[in-house]
């Protein structure tokens, strides 16, 4: 009996490395198509009222209105808008806009995308709607995945002041020095909020596969 009993529990531990293997395994591969299908430029909404919790979070299309905001809080005569917007494509970014985003310390380097929606941030690295382009007087917000669909920001605790951020427009590169790190929760959304001076703030779910707290990182535009 108790060789019977030696025997299933092999059988259970060899099943649970089955299936965490299995699950690592399908994470993985995930990730990888991500990457490969990352392309620029791409269509994307806009938000139509400010945000109420930051972006990065892994939700699902279908919630993701829900999430940011409550029906109470939406004014009756763009209700009908808000509800259709993950249907709603605009033009693609102008030359002005940012489209590609490279931190050497991390060896990230991905398309930047208009919009921080769940389908938009499946495809790199989403600018926040409204937020300053790169280059100017204000505050671009971008923010990734750090687990997911090629988690692009999982290493943002991994940066240092003065490692560089390096944003593309589709005619010159802009590069930002770090000022440093911080954890906030989701709904402290004013740290997307304009700057007086030429910024960006990078924004993941953090920790890693916990995603309960959002990091922020900050720099400041290099002066050439």
């Amino acid at each position: 009996m108790n060789q019977f009993l030696r025997f299933i529990e092999g059988l259970i531990i060899i099943a649970l490395l089955g299936i965490f293997g299995y699950a690592g395994m399908s994470l993985l591969k995930l990730n990888n198509v991500s990457k490969n299908n990352w392309s620029l430029p791409t269509l994307t909404p806009t938000a139509l009222i400010r945000a109420l919790i930051l972006p990065g979070g892994n939700t699902s299309p279908s919630s993701y209105i829900e999430n940011q905001v409550s029906s109470s809080q939406i004014p009756l005569n763009i209700k009908p808008f808000v509800k259709s917007d993950l249907n709603i494509q605009y033009q693609t970014p102008a030359p002005h806009n940012g489209v590609r985003i490279q931190i050497p310390a991390l060896n990230i380097d991905a398309p930047i995308v208009r919009g921080d929606g769940p389908e938009q941030l499946k495809k790199g690295v989403g600018q926040h709607i409204g937020t300053a382009n790169p280059g100017e007087i204000g505050n671009m917000v971008l923010s990734g995945h750090n687990d997911t669909f090629g988690e692009v920001f999982r290493y943002l605790d991994q940066l240092k002041v003065g490692d560089k951020v390096i944003i593309y427009t589709f005619t010159r590169s802009y590069t930002y020095i770090v000022e440093g790190w911080s954890l906030v929760n989701p709904d402290q959304v004013d740290v997307m909020d304009p700057t007086p001076y030429e910024s960006v703030t990078l924004i993941s779910c953090y920790p890693y596969l916990i995603d309960t707290q959002r990091i922020i990182v900050t720099a400041r535009l290099q002066v050439e």
